[in-house]
């Protein structure tokens, strides 16, 4: 089979496996708003925060690394398995017993412990099902994938359903969420033996050497995901001590909106990453090109979602969560709409550094701006609350912004190098029809929404050349010559 077809099936099914955890996450949280009140919310999603770090702890790019090699000599998985996944254990290992640490000795309610205490056992599942994944993706088939992340997070709706109708209490939900991940490792490993008859479980540790070899490859993205992670997160968790749990329920509830649009730089990631790659190698001026047409696509998603944070929030929290809930929030959306615009903007610029192995500094980055924002939160969150978080996330996007822009910069000796006037005109009407519309108090979603997205049509044919649009065409069809 040729690549393009390849490319295109796996792209595709790789959307749809991220679709359907989406789709359930956020079924997940908006019922748990709407059926058991802020205050459980509030609890599970601080849990949350700590699940979603620890597997990223757990991973520390494993992931990644074994995909690679595997996709380099796909007759050598068994053999990079049986070296990959007994460090993954031991990594697992030490992300839950983490967090069982802070759920017994950092957490002071007892609701959050309890719920820390079983997602904790969704933490080693949870890795290892997305370890299998990587070794279908490195031998180039993501169906399995998808088809499990199909049944498992149909299964994780069914429960929810079930639990809603029975009216059973928020530990259930919790169970269920472990279950629902315990059912999607279980799956796919059957899925890999059946596959890959040699496979089995290893639990020995390779040799030192080797070790370090493994633990290097993937070093630097596993400590760029955490970070990553950490920097967009950290201020949830400082809230809890400083400011309350109520505050980390009003933050979340845009937290969680935010998450839902910023999907589409995830799609963007996996789609566009193997064609920049290749580009950078064969082709830097398509490689340039590629870019400038991904950051202004990616613009144009980032003006039309941030414009809706900014002029709508009230009635966007109260369709999601229900009317009159979250109402602290509706600043914090405000402001998050600018964040949205922000980072659709700097995520094309992270994207060429990596694929200009330059994916370390996009780590020395991630780990200033962590230990930055939580000096700043530091200060600012006992005085201004998760409006005072808010500002500094928006600060601390602004930075990673201008440095990627500056690595960037002098990667190819030209600054600013993906704006042209087309991203200016593309930047400027967002921000001039963005300024008017809040001037005349335009806040009805039912008038915004449409005038939105009939800017946003006209700025992408006004800002995209005949050429780049052939540019969009061609990647649309993966076309890789």
């Amino acid at each position: 089979m040729s690549i393009v077809p390849v490319v295109r099936r796996n792209s595709m099914y790789s959307f749809l496996a991220f679709s359907f955890r989406l789709i359930a996450n956020m079924a997940l949280f908006v019922g748990i708003a709407r059926f058991y009140g802020q205050a459980a919310f509030s609890q599970f999603s601080l849990a949350h925060v700590y699940f979603s770090i620890m597997l990223l702890i757990a991973d520390f790019g494993y992931d990644f690394y074994l995909a690679t090699e595997i996709g380099r000599e796909a007759r050598l998985t068994v053999e990079l398995v049986r070296k990959v996944l007994p460090m993954k254990i031991v990594f697992s290992g030490f992300a839950v017993s983490l967090m069982l640490a802070l759920a017994l000795i950092g957490q002071s309610d007892q609701s959050v412990k309890m719920l820390m205490v079983v997602l904790a056992l969704a933490v080693p599942v949870n890795t290892l099902m997305t370890f299998v994944a990587a070794i279908f993706r490195g031998n180039q088939d993501v169906l399995p994938e998808a088809r499990v992340a199909f049944t498992q997070n149909l299964l994780l709706l069914v429960f929810l359903v079930m639990i809603a109708l029975l009216g059973l209490p928020l530990m259930v939900v919790a169970c269920a969420f472990v279950a629902s991940k315990a059912y999607g490792f279980i799956s796919l490993w059957q899925r890999a033996r059946e596959r890959f008859p040699g496979l089995g479980w290893a639990t020995h540790l390779p040799e030192t050497k080797e070790a370090k070899v493994i633990l290097g490859s993937g070093f630097s993205f596993g400590l760029h995901m955490l970070f990553s992670t950490l920097c967009f997160q950290l201020d949830t968790i400082l809230l809890a001590y400083l400011s309350g749990q109520n505050a980390v329920g009003q933050y979340q509830a845009v937290m969680k909106l935010a998450a839902l649009v910023l999907v589409l730089n995830e799609v963007a990631i996996t789609a566009v990453i193997p064609v920049l790659a290749q580009a950078f190698e064969t082709d830097e001026i398509r490689w340039m090109r590629i870019g400038k047409v991904v950051c202004k696509s990616l613009h144009l998603f980032g003006g039309f979602f941030g414009l809706l944070f900014l002029l709508s929030p009230e009635e966007i929290l109260g369709i999601v969560y229900g009317k009159g809930k979250f109402v602290e929030s509706v600043p914090v959306m405000r402001i998050f709409g600018v964040i949205l615009l922000i980072r659709f903007g700097m995520e094309t610029y992270g994207m060429m550094l990596t694929t200009a192995r330059k994916q370390r500094f996009r780590t020395m980055v991630v780990i200033l701006a962590t230990v930055a924002n939580a000096l700043a939160n530091l200060l600012v969150i006992p005085r201004f609350g998760i409006v005072g978080a808010a500002w500094v996330s928006l600060g601390t996007n602004a930075f990673i912004a201008l440095v990627y822009i500056g690595l960037v910069s002098v990667q190819v000796h030209r600054w600013l190098p993906l704006v042209d006037p087309g991203q200016l005109l593309i930047f400027a009407g967002f921000t001039i029809v963005g300024g008017i519309f809040w001037m005349f108090s335009f806040a009805s979603l039912a008038v915004v929404f449409p005038l939105i997205l009939l800017l946003t049509a006209g700025l992408a044919y006004a800002g995209f050349s005949r050429n780049e649009l052939a540019v969009v065409s061609s990647f649309l069809r993966l076309r890789t010559s």
